[in-house]
């Protein structure tokens, strides 16, 4: 019996050295730091007590005017981020990561440089869809007219997507774009795009069909690596792969098979 008190006791201890160590915080943790024009958003680590982070005006005394690369990147348990009026800058990759049960961003309306419309960041002109939150209710979205491009990573592993359809004036779908987008079974490409970047539309392995428009100029490496033939069943194209600017590895892939890149169907008149 002495033995077990003696256990228990150390236990004890244990776990008050330990919350000593603020290991059992459940403070966030946020570092910001000195740039031009005031401060940057650089990390944020949360807890799953926090489920909003609302991205201030001003810190110590100084404006909050960017959010800095995987800033907000491994933040498992947000489901809002709100913008702060003064932000002016937000890296394509400030999101980029982990937020896997985020539901919405939100911009401040005095912020002259960003707005959000149904939880998707845009800038203030709406000719750039900036971020798309992961777990955005709808499975489905249609672009905005007016738009113009996709920002890189804009879409990154928004799982909780089924189908996108691209506004008539996109004309630029950015790097990484719609990364791992594995719910994602359709996505209508527009007349009028022109550039699908790099890792653009790659893994989206649930791509059911997809067809490439005649004014496509360029895909660049992996646009379209690893969409699978289990689920894809119409791959076609209304322009010749040959008048097209394609980076190494584009194609689908088929499943199991070497040297299994998949040609579209040439549809155009």
């Amino acid at each position: 019996m002495k033995r077990v008190y003696q256990i228990i006791l150390c236990v004890v201890i244990l776990l008050m050295v330990l919350a000593g160590c603020n290991l059992f915080s459940t403070d966030d943790e946020i570092t910001y730091k000195d740039v031009d024009g005031g401060k940057k958003l650089s990390e944020y680590e949360g807890n799953s007590s926090h489920k909003e982070l609302v991205i201030p005006a001003e810190y110590e005394g100084k404006p909050v005017v960017e959010i800095g690369e995987y800033a907000v990147s491994a933040a498992e348990y947000l489901e809002s981020i709100t913008i702060g009026k003064n932000v002016q800058k937000i890296s394509y990759r400030a999101f980029c990561g982990t937020c896997k049960n985020l539901r919405e961003y939100i911009v401040d309306e005095e912020n002259p440089y960003f707005c959000s419309v149904d939880g998707v960041i845009f800038n203030k002109e709406m000719t750039t869809l900036i971020a798309y939150p992961n777990q955005r209710e709808s499975k489905e979205y249609v672009v905005p007219e007016g738009v113009t491009k996709i920002e890189s990573c804009a879409f990154y592993m928004c799982s909780n997507l089924e189908k996108v359809t691209l506004a008539s004036t996109v004309t630029e779908i950015g790097d990484y774009s719609f990364f791992k987008c594995s719910g994602l079974k359709k996505i209508e490409l527009n007349e009028g795009l022109r550039t699908v970047g790099r890792d653009g539309c790659s893994y989206c392995e649930s791509f059911e069909e997809l067809c490439l428009p005649s004014t496509l100029e360029s895909i660049g490496d992996y646009g379209f690596y690893s969409t699978t033939s289990t689920a894809l069943k119409t791959f076609t194209t209304k322009k010749r792969i040959e008048r097209i600017q394609c980076g190494k590895s584009w194609r689908p892939q088929t499943t199991g098979m070497a040297n299994s890149a998949m040609s579209p169907t040439y549809v155009g008149e």
